[in-house]
């Protein structure tokens, strides 16, 4: 019910409020560059502990990277490349027109204020991303959508395109009567994580010239941009 669902939504809010935020998303929502700074000096929760870690380690710049956040995708184009003959290759290294996106939290976010005020003093960096995350995080408790009650009609074929949490998923199903008879999966991590894609891009940033230090900025932007797999990070020598 209605009723059901908005007391959850002010459960998550209570959660959020205490465990990642410190206070009220709303409060937060309206924190601004400036306040930020007087947010992560004043509060306790990991995600502040983790910020004020980073801009200690004169790390806030880190990470930079040049790709634009994903526009909405035409339907009829992403129809065309998912069901090319060449689709598997497409959805390994998706690019349009020449083009690899990012696709998450910080490409959702990129007009913000904050996260915008953010970049601008920093670049498009490490500290952007993750007070996206956290925009996202605020944002979600006080706006969530309850789903309505019902069953979607069966069709032939479709495609669907949705915000994960990780950026865009898109389904691609074609049936044969009651059988599957292709479904490809284009996932966010794929543009993400792509050869010239944004994790690319700011692992190139990672400079710090002792090993144990060099790994944990690699860790801190892989995790800034997710990856919906495990990974093993392995460090080459100079």
């Amino acid at each position: 019910s209605m009723e059901a669902a908005n007391r959850e939504l002010r459960a998550l809010r209570g959660l959020v409020a205490e465990h990642v935020l410190g206070l009220d998303p709303a409060q937060w929502a309206e924190i601004g560059a400036d306040g930020l700074s007087n947010w992560i000096e004043a509060t306790a929760t990991p995600a502040a502990r983790l910020l004020h870690f980073v801009y200690r380690e004169g790390w806030a710049a880190i990470g930079r990277t040049s790709t634009r956040a994903m526009p909405d995708l035409d339907a009829m184009a992403l129809l065309a490349r998912l069901d090319a003959v060449d689709a598997d290759a497409f959805i390994a290294e998706p690019t349009l027109d020449g083009e690899m996106f990012e696709t998450g939290p910080a490409a959702r976010q990129h007009t913000h204020p904050l996260v915008s005020a953010l970049r601008e003093r920093h670049g498009p960096g490490l500290v952007p991303r993750l007070a996206a995350r956290l925009v996202e995080i605020a944002s979600i408790t006080l706006d969530l959508p309850v789903a309505a009650a019902g069953t979607p009609a069966a069709t032939p074929a479709g495609l669907a395109q949705l915000e994960a949490a990780r950026g865009r998923l898109c389904h691609r199903v074609v049936l044969d009567g009651a059988r599957i008879q292709r479904y490809r999966i284009l996932a966010p991590t794929e543009w993400n994580f792509g050869p010239d894609g944004a994790a690319v891009q700011a692992l190139r940033g990672v400079s710090d010239p002792r090993p144990s230090r060099a790994r944990l900025q690699a860790e801190l932007l892989i995790h800034a941009i997710d990856p919906c797999v495990g990974y093993r990070l392995e460090l080459a020598p100079a």
